[in-house]
């Protein structure tokens, strides 16, 4: 990943995150028991007071059937997509 890519990612992730997980009606709790997180480290990402590990944010990812590189808004996707 470039750094123009990084600087996306770590404007969009958490943003993006908090999205899908309201979109899909799940809760932070449910979000990180499924990813072997904690509830405080899921809403510091939402907030983007932290930047996830790689390993955390392709867990986050697979919970939503999406990719890193759409959570992070480096390409589009459609909420529809969400499972």
């Amino acid at each position: 990943m470039s750094n123009y890519e990084e600087s996306v990612v770590r404007e969009n992730f958490g943003k993006n995150l908090l999205r899908c997980r309201k979109y899909t009606k799940r809760t932070q709790t449910e979000l990180a028991k499924r990813c072997d997180l904690t509830q405080g480290y899921v809403s510091q990402i939402e907030k983007g007071n932290v930047f996830p590990s790689t390993s955390a944010m392709i867990s986050l990812a697979n919970v939503f059937g999406t990719t890193v590189r759409k959570l992070g808004g480096l390409e589009p996707f459609n909420y529809v997509e969400l499972s």
